[in-house]
């Protein structure tokens, strides 16, 4: 603070100087002392006079006014008042040439249009506590888009490198959503000019229709987080009214701009058959090119009751990454059972955590299993009914992804039968808003009726958004993601994209303090981060999928080191103030034949730089090597195989492992990547499988036959709700069970 005084007297002083003397205290009178407290150097008490500037107006809106000086131009603003009983905030606006638009009832404030050469003045009135700038293009999922960064990547950018990053928006990239169905009369999935749909292909393996609809609800809202652009909640009416407000922001989607495939494999029940899923992820492979479907969303799942070498659910999924098609699904929703065992320091009751319960295809290693978080801390939109708005909160809670959790809810692994290390990665997924299916559909019309966001404005399309909660609702999430990595870089195989998800993922401080083998099996990776994500594919070279193992990935001239700033993320508050930036996993991985360096991961045996991998010397069974705070546990082995020691040297007061002698001895080309052996297809993992871990898991492994059949929701009250919501029925086996996850050699 001290520094930015110094320079903020600096900069004053240079103005002081520039000023011709007519502008000067007492050169001529009234525009004179205007004139002074935009400069901040009345009577010399530039810091007194400083401050209103920096606590009342943004960033942006402070860079506006400085580049539109001498300029006539006008702007919407929004004027809060300092005292809710007075009017002297709108008489001040009044007075500097303002016109009321809009008087809110929900804050404070009143929204105006006023030049913007006089809201410097406005912010001196004592009357007024924050002029804010009426943002009609924002960029945010409420929280869950600025948590996971995308909201940053649509807009062009700087590079470290001295050339422009294009904004990322999904643009071109076909997202299949195999759900109940999409509704196309919500109009946040068309185009930006709301000229054409979105949608570019409809399929229906339950009815057989041709014309799309949702007539459960689910699908509407998962390819809304994933693909919505959020054009309901930018609009207002002739009184300046916001249709649909949020805390954080607008309602938009990770991939605003991408295409959509709907197939419907959902009844109006909210179930289905494999068969209906397994035609539907066929039908993606077949019409691969026609639609450009690079990624497939499958927030729909089922108890895992065999190996996924022999589901055929599962082997559909992984034909379809064999096709160069990215398959994201959901975790499921069995991460606790009804058994409280304790209570929070808020009095919610904590219940008794269960694992195994990923559901499938999520418990095949090739597909890309998500998890769901929550955040505590975050304000959350609330109504008591569907005729009264959502109460918003004028100055809602920074958002910070250290106060990320990931919710109880959320499936753990490992998985049933094969034991598979999942998930794969976690992401947002409780109490996220999205797009509402516009017709009738059971799930929130019938079933959760208070789930579907009220509406601001008497003027707005009634039923554009609702709220829920689910791992279905953290998968899109990741799905859209990856529509915007590969609108980035198209050459980035399955594989390649799994890899940059997980290691850009950031390891939550929550389960900091648990023991390796729990964060393993809660979080996997971390928290998803797009940005970083984005960024890294964006600097991936272009012929990637034609690159043989040993080949340098990144671009000529590009390394690690530098792109440094380009990969960080960072997380700002209301007032454009830095709280924090998204802490990128360190430490290196060996995987598929992958040598990765620096601390980042990329993908099939590509260098990403030369020289040495950092290393505490242990081997996962998936062929990824650790060091602390890696994208695994660090220091911990989960495999039977040791890095010898002769591939271990000392570098400074780090230990390294040369390249050569570590793939020599480690054959890691013998290992998928996640965790099975190439020789025996059995799964490793001396710390999930040990004695150890038994106290952690084994006792607590859910019996399949307890979870709900439904796949697309598993627990009603969870979907309305949060953590505090039991998950009643689930039973647990014991080791005997034919489904207890097995240690295959």
């Amino acid at each position: 603070m001290r520094s930015k005084r110094i320079t903020a007297r600096l900069l004053m002083a240079a103005l002081l100087l520039a000023l011709p003397l007519a502008s000067l205290p007492g050169g001529r009178g009234v525009e004179a002392t205007a004139q002074s407290r935009r400069h901040g150097i009345i009577n010399g008490d530039d810091q007194r006079d400083l401050d209103p500037m920096s606590r009342k107006l943004p960033p942006d809106l402070r860079a506006m006014i400085d580049f539109n000086r001498g300029d006539n131009r006008t702007e919407s603003v929004i004027v809060q008042a300092s005292d809710p009983s007075s009017r002297a905030h709108i008489d001040a606006t009044v007075r500097l040439g303002g016109s009321v638009k809009h008087e809110f009832t929900s804050i404070d404030a009143v929204l105006v249009e006023m030049p913007l050469s006089r809201v410097e003045e406005l912010v001196w009135e004592d009357d007024v506590a924050y002029v804010t700038p009426d943002r009609r293009v924002t960029s945010a999922l409420d929280a869950a888009s600025k948590l996971v960064g995308s909201d940053k990547l649509l807009r062009p950018a700087p590079s470290s490198y001295g050339f422009t990053y294009p904004g990322a928006d999904g643009r071109g990239v076909g997202i299949a959503i195999i759900d109940s169905g999409i509704s196309p009369g919500n109009k946040d999935f068309r185009d930006a000019e709301q000229k054409d749909s979105r949608i570019i292909e409809f399929k229906d393996f339950v009815a057989d229709e041709r014309n799309a609809y949702d007539d459960y609800g689910h699908g509407s809202a998962v390819a809304g987080i994933a693909a919505g652009n959020g054009w309901g909640s930018q609009q207002r009416d002739n009184r300046g009214v916001e249709w649909y407000p949020g805390n954080y922001g607008d309602f938009v989607g990770i991939a605003p701009a991408a295409n959509i495939i709907a197939i419907k494999a959902i009844d109006s029940d909210g179930a289905g058959r494999l068969s209906s899923v397994i035609r539907a992820l066929d039908y993606c492979i077949a019409n691969k090119s026609r639609f450009n479907i690079r990624v497939i969303n499958l927030s729909a799942g089922a108890p895992v009751l065999q190996s996924f070498r022999t589901d055929p659910l599962c082997q559909a999924a992984e034909r379809c990454v064999a096709s160069g098609i990215v398959v994201v699904c959901s975790a499921g929703n069995y991460g606790h059972n009804d058994v409280v065992t304790g209570y929070d320091a808020s009095g919610n009751p904590v219940y008794q955590t269960v694992y195994g319960g990923i559901v499938s295809p999520g418990n095949d290693p090739k597909v890309i299993t998500v998890g769901a978080t929550k955040d505590p801390n975050q304000s959350i939109l609330t109504w008591p009914d569907q005729t009264t708005p959502p109460a918003l909160d004028t100055a809602p809670d920074p958002l910070r992804r250290t106060d990320v959790q990931v919710a109880s809810y959320s499936s753990r692994g490992p998985t049933l039968v094969d034991g598979v290390v999942k998930p794969d990665l976690v992401a947002p997924g409780t109490k996220i808003i999205s797009t509402a299916s516009r017709s009738h559909a059971t799930l929130i019309d019938e079933l959760l009726p208070n789930s579907t966001v009220p509406r601001t404005s008497n003027n707005a399309i009634p039923k554009m958004y609702c709220q829920l909660t689910g791992t279905s609702f953290a998968a899109p999430a990741v799905t859209g993601t990856v529509a915007l990595m590969l609108q980035a870089n198209p050459s980035l195989t399955p594989k390649m994209v799994k890899a940059i998800l997980r290691v850009t993922a950031q390891q939550l401080p929550s389960l900091s303090t648990k023991p390796a083998v729990e964060r393993l099996l809660t979080e996997g990776a971390g928290l998803a981060n797009t940005y970083s994500a984005v960024r890294l594919a964006q600097n991936v070279r272009a012929d990637a999928n034609t690159l043989v193992a040993g080949q340098r990935l990144l671009k000529p001239g590009v390394s690690l080191s530098g792109l440094s700033q380009d990969l960080k993320l960072n997380l700002v508050d209301q007032y454009g103030n830095f709280i924090e930036y998204a802490v990128f996993n360190s430490g290196f991985l060996l995987s598929d034949g992958f040598l990765l360096s620096d601390g980042f991961l990329l993908s099939d045996g590509f260098l990403l730089s030369d020289g040495f991998l950092l290393s505490d010397g242990f081997l996962l069974s998936d062929g990824f090597l650790l060091a602390n705070g890696s994208v695994w546990p660090s220091g911990f082995l989960l495999t039977n195989s040791y890095a010898e020691t002769y591939c271990l040297k000392r570098l400074g007061n780090q230990l390294v492992t040369a390249q050569q002698p570590v793939t020599t001895a480690v054959r890691a080309d013998s290992f998928y990547a996640d965790g099975l052996r190439g020789s025996t297809g059995g799964v490793d993992g001396r710390l999930v499988f040990s004695a150890g871990s038994a106290a952690i898991w084994a006792s607590a492994v859910v019996d399949p036959a307890s979870m709900s059949s439904d796949p697309a929701t598993g627990n009603i009250g969870l979907l309305a709700s949060n953590d505090n919501a039991p998950i009643i029925g689930l039973r647990f086996i014991s080791t005997t069970s034919s489904y207890y996850p097995k240690r295959q050699q």
